[in-house]
């Protein structure tokens, strides 16, 4: 692939994430994007939000349209410098597309990472990524949130530390029925 072309593809914001929808375009064609610019809105199944640019250039083509699912890795748009012509721009897509492994859809990323553990007669839910590290992190959401609070944080930390979240009683996955205020 050419160096003065470069892929802007959908992005995997968090474990569970597999495709995402275009809601808006936010550059045109022909505008000069400089690296962490907001480039397009994108919704998931969790959230909405606007995806920056990660690397700087010219868009020089949408590849995406509004309201279209794409799974994870998909190409959505090309950057690259001005004086790339069509045919160059065809010639990667094509190139891009015969190449392209969907991210989202294996085995791996199909494997429940909910695990649950009994304390007395409490069930609570909790996930963990990472394994075999020094350090822990143990990653608690405020009122009203849950584990995937810290989907986006989580994942990338896990690569350092062995990670966990957990949904606190009432929360998430956890156990509904709240009896007695402690664990001990």
């Amino acid at each position: 692939m050419s160096d003065k072309i470069l892929p802007i593809t959908m992005p995997k914001w968090g474990l569970t994430m597999k495709e995402g929808t275009i809601v808006s375009w936010l550059k045109e064609v022909g505008d000069e994007i400089k690296k962490g610019d907001n480039l397009v809105e994108i919704e998931t199944e969790k959230v909405v939000n606007e995806f920056e640019s990660p690397e700087s250039g010219i868009l020089l083509k949408k590849i995406a349209e509004v309201n279209i699912k794409l799974n994870v890795g998909s190409l959505i748009g090309i950057l690259g410098e001005k004086i790339v012509d069509d045919n160059s721009i065809n010639q990667f897509i094509e190139e891009f597309q015969s190449n392209f492994q969907n991210q989202s859809i294996s085995k791996e990323d199909d494997i429940d990472l909910n695990k649950k553990i009994m304390i007395k007669d409490l069930e609570i839910n909790y996930m963990q990524i990472g394994e075999g590290k020094e350090k822990n992190i143990l990653f608690i959401h405020g009122f009203g949130g849950d584990l995937n609070n810290w989907l986006f944080n989580q994942e990338s930390l896990s690569n350092i530390f062995n990670t966990y979240a957990l949904d606190l009683p009432g929360h998430g996955l956890s156990n509904k029925e709240i009896k007695e205020g402690s664990i001990f």
